[in-house]
């Protein structure tokens, strides 16, 4: 049994207003479509709830197939464009001043060249050899002390401690006086305090 109201307010009953019925009229009559456009293909003669199946909608043209559209080998991670040093406003700058670069520069240039090759050596000595030579010992006993004063100039022998120790008698200790400093013979420069000269 049909309800009496069952084509109240349907798509398929064009007589029935909802709200503004002037520019349901219009749309009507510029597009044929009577208030919009049914979605599903429905009989319904009755009031009672009817479970309809609804058509299936190609979506995937709608969705992938657009002017949009990304080609799977384009696409990049999130991490890869946020990080990507072609991506924003990243600017590379130097590590190294100017004067710095300039010097590596030049130094870089300077290890590429070889250098010239040095004549061979017929003989060879140690780092030790060249660093230290020998000494004249001539006149020098082995084995004797040898003392010097805060000039670094050897140390006179006093006489006076030699004769006074009896180490030697008092006219030999004269002797070495004399000898150390001859006395007898004038000095070749003024003997002061600021100089040491040693007088024979």
């Amino acid at each position: 049994m049909t309800h009496p109201f069952a084509d109240y307010n349907k798509y398929q009953n064009q007589g029935v207003l909802v709200g503004n019925w002037v520019e349901e009229t219009a749309l009507k009559t510029s597009t044929g479509t009577h208030r919009y456009q049914a979605w599903v293909e429905a009989e319904q003669k009755s009031v009672y709830p009817k479970h309809i199946k609804v058509s299936g909608m190609e979506t995937f043209g709608r969705v992938f197939e657009h002017s949009d559209n990304l080609q799977s080998k384009d696409w990049i991670t999130h991490n890869h464009s946020t990080h990507n040093h072609s991506q924003g406003n990243y600017r590379e700058t130097a590590i190294h001043g100017k004067r710095s670069t300039m010097m590596m520069q030049k130094a870089l240039e300077e290890a590429v060249q070889e250098p010239e090759q040095e004549p061979k050596k017929m003989s060879f000595e140690t780092s030790q050899r060249e660093a230290y030579t020998e000494n004249d010992l001539t006149g020098l006993t082995v084995g004797a002390r040898v003392m010097k004063t805060q000039d670094g100039k050897p140390v006179k022998r006093d006489h006076v401690f030699l004769a006074e120790s009896k180490i030697v008698d008092r006219y030999r200790a004269d002797l070495v006086r004399g000898r150390e400093f001859n006395t007898g013979q004038p000095p070749e420069a003024a003997v002061t305090i600021y100089s040491t000269t040693n007088i024979k």
